[in-house]
């Protein structure tokens, strides 16, 4: 990562943390990753971040409908989850309309109209 990228990086941690005092860059990853590849399941999600199905499914309960669940607050609904039709085991994560706009709005807030 270059200087200029980790400026970058910073700039964005300030501004998810303005924007969500709670939201995290893990967060942010997760959420660009299943706009980038709709579709994949939690255990290639977590494969591409390298992080364990756990904290892929804690961020699935914080971003997806329903919410956390021993909270027993409502999510943000920026992530769908759907069983794949295949393998019933399996669930399908895709960026929902709400986590595009969320996304745009953090990207333009980083980087304007370069």
């Amino acid at each position: 990562m270059t200087l200029k990228h980790s400026k970058e990086a910073l700039k964005a941690c300030r501004l998810l943390g303005a924007i969500l005092p709670q939201f995290r860059w893990s967060q942010y990853r997760f959420l660009l990753t299943v706009a980038e590849n709709p579709g994949l399941t939690q255990t290639q999600v977590a494969k591409k971040l390298d992080l364990t199905i756990a904290a892929v499914s804690r961020a699935v309960d914080v971003f997806g409908p329903r919410g956390r669940k021993e909270r027993g607050q409502s999510g943000r609904g920026f992530v769908t989850v759907t069983r794949d039709p295949d393998d019933d085991r399996n669930l399908l994560l895709s960026i929902t309309p709400a986590g595009l706009s969320f996304l745009e709005l953090v990207e333009q807030s980083l980087w304007g109209d370069e």
